[in-house]
């Protein structure tokens, strides 16, 4: 039996089993892509691989934002890049290509590729940022399968999905579809200029809120 994905400091409440697909919710003030690494970082620990889909950074610019905020270098091993930002250039990390955050098929080609040799029983963590760049590049209708169908694949494969999306920048209608499709969400807001975050869904319903 696969053990419970820890996910680090700045998320609240306990560790989730495998299979779980979280969203990371909160506007660019609360620095949601910081809390998505901080629970990659929690894997790295581990010596558990990830795959991140970085939609609005290159590798490189993703291996910068991991060092200054964990003050920590990247294991080439256990990190992989599929980078569909348009930026890109050298990095260890990049494993595939793909031209455009609308490119959805390219996107979950490339996920099956940068995965194919990490051993099938190893604890693996995979990363969207984010879902608010992929939204805004394609329909609600395609980013809703899209994603339908790699919650799919990570709850099938028992591996932790950690996906960010800005709300404030979506239709209502856009961020509850797309909400229905986790089984937590983070929310963190911006309380007097300190980050708080709420975990909502799981065995304990919703966490109260603490300062991350």
């Amino acid at each position: 039996m696969p053990e419970a994905f820890a996910l680090g400091d700045m998320i609240p409440g306990d560790a989730v089993p495998p299979g779980s697909n979280i969203l990371i919710s909160g506007g660019r003030a609360t620095a949601p892509r910081r809390v998505a690494l901080s629970a990659l970082d929690a894997g790295f620990q581990a010596s558990e691989p990830a795959i991140a889909i970085s939609a609005d950074r290159s590798a490189r610019q993703l291996e910068r934002e991991y060092a200054e905020s964990f003050e920590a270098d990247l294991d080439s091993d256990l990190f992989r890049v599929v980078n569909c930002s348009g930026n890109s250039g050298e990095c260890a990390y990049e494993r595939e290509w793909v031209s455009s955050p609308s490119d959805l098929t390219g996107i979950g080609m490339g996920v099956v590729k940068a995965g194919r040799d990490i051993d099938p029983d190893r604890q693996t963590r995979v990363a969207v940022l984010s879902l608010s760049t992929i939204l805004q590049y394609g329909t609600l209708d395609r980013t809703f399968n899209f994603t339908h169908v790699l919650t799919g694949r990570i709850a099938a494969e028992d591996r932790l999905g950690v996906f960010t999306m800005d709300p404030s920048t979506h239709e209502d209608r856009a961020v509850n579809s797309l909400t229905t499709l986790f089984d937590r969400v983070v929310e963190l807001r911006d309380n007097e200029g300190a980050r708080e975050a709420r975990v909502v869904g799981g065995p304990r319903g919703a966490t109260p809120w603490a300062s991350i």
